[in-house]
């Protein structure tokens, strides 16, 4: 045989032995399904390796915030920070919905509110009565508040500064806390409603002092605008109040704005009586506007006697937990020009606060021994 002839002899053999023992070897048994179940029963599963399984990502999530058997204090300290600081920026959230919709509601509230004195306007008195045949309307009242006040009977008028975005409707309870935090239809809201002291009437003749109080919100609403009325600019910016009440529209002319304090314990003691709705005597009357010049922020340029009506209105503030924000107005007189010179306005170098305020600002209070005003 030839060299090519002994080759394939060669390979044909060493083929049909490999064949052979491919036959004759013990070929392993094909497991189906059940062979796959895992070898020892109620022990866990391992990888190839001999490692564990890795934990799914939810049951990961889990254990990285709640605390978990085999943590260490300080973590179980730090899940359980971690779960307080996620339930309080929960109810922050949650409170600040609430605000937003309080807040949005009391927009569209007073703007129906102000829809309705337009519409209300064109009643007679007998089609108001036919209208709301279960109210009975004051005699002499203004017939654009006929729809407001059978709404709510506790209606007295509508209160307009002219550049601070106040326009609002007032009520009156029989105290001075019913509407602190109920709105004009008696919902519960931490807007409140502004309102008018009880003691006070809008029937003629008015008090000598006539008292509104309403929230300060630090989202502009409700009193809060009245901040503007601290420099000469916001006073020139809207230095006459409108008070529409039930019988007739007032006007009154800003005479002062001061702060304040309602607990004795901010000013060493004392606290300065700005709500009186009336005086005994022309002595205590003077007394009392000698006060207001005192603390006043500036001089306005309107005079007052002892025969004119004052506007006071009051609101809380910020410097210190019991401050209010003060502002009080005399009303136009009969005869007189509605007009004021505000160029005659001018800020009091001096003006004076209650101890709180000096402390707050470290400074010291030059009237910590000044007289301490009362009626008499």
């Amino acid at each position: 045989m030839n060299e090519d002839q002994k080759r394939y002899t060669a390979d044909e053999e060493w083929m049909n032995k490999y064949a052979q023992r491919e036959d004759t070897a013990e070929k392993p048994e094909r497991r189906g399904p059940a062979s796959r179940r895992p070898q020892h029963a109620g022990r866990p599963n391992r990888t190839p390796s001999g490692e564990k399984p890795r934990e799914s990502r939810g049951k990961r999530f889990v254990k990285a915030i709640i605390p978990w058997k085999g943590d260490p204090p300080l973590e179980i300290v730090r899940k359980v920070l971690l779960i307080v600081s996620i339930l309080v920026l929960i109810g922050c959230g949650i409170w600040g919905i609430n605000r937003l919709s309080e807040r949005i509601n009391s927009n569209s509230s007073v703007q129906d509110y102000a829809n309705m004195v337009d519409e209300s306007a064109k009643l007679t008195l007998e089609e108001a009565e036919k209208l709301y045949p279960d109210v009975e309307f004051p005699e002499g009242m203004q017939s654009k508040f006929y729809s407001l006040y059978a709404l709510n009977q506790d209606f007295v008028g509508w209160l307009t500064i002219e550049g601070k975005n106040i326009s609002l409707p007032i009520v009156q309870g029989e105290d001075n806390s019913f509407y602190l935090y109920r709105d004009f239809e008696k919902v519960d809201t931490d807007y409140g409603n502004p309102f008018l002291d009880y003691r006070n009437t809008v029937e003629e003749p008015f008090d000598t002092n006539t008292i509104i109080y309403g929230h300060y919100m630090r989202d502009n609403m409700i009193f809060s605008n009245l901040k503007k009325y601290m420099s000469v600019s916001g006073f020139r910016e809207s230095p006459v109040i409108e008070f529409d009440t039930l019988y007739r529209t007032t006007k009154w002319k800003v005479y002062a704005v001061f702060l304040t304090n309602s607990d004795p314990a901010s000013d060493n003691g004392y606290v300065f009586d700005y709500l009186y709705t009336g005086f005994p005597s022309t002595e205590s009357f003077n007394g009392f506007v000698d006060q207001l010049d005192q603390r006043k922020l500036y001089t306005t340029g309107v005079d007052i006697a002892p025969t004119d009506k004052l506007l006071t209105l009051s609101t809380c503030y910020t410097n210190y937990s019991d401050e209010r924000l003060v502002v009080v107005a005399r009303m136009v007189r009969d005869g007189e020009s509605e007009e004021v010179d505000t160029s005659l306005a001018y800020e009091n170098a001096n003006p004076r606060y209650p101890q709180a305020w000096y402390d707050k600002k470290g400074q010291e209070n030059p009237f910590k021994d000044a007289n301490r005003w009362t009626i008499g």
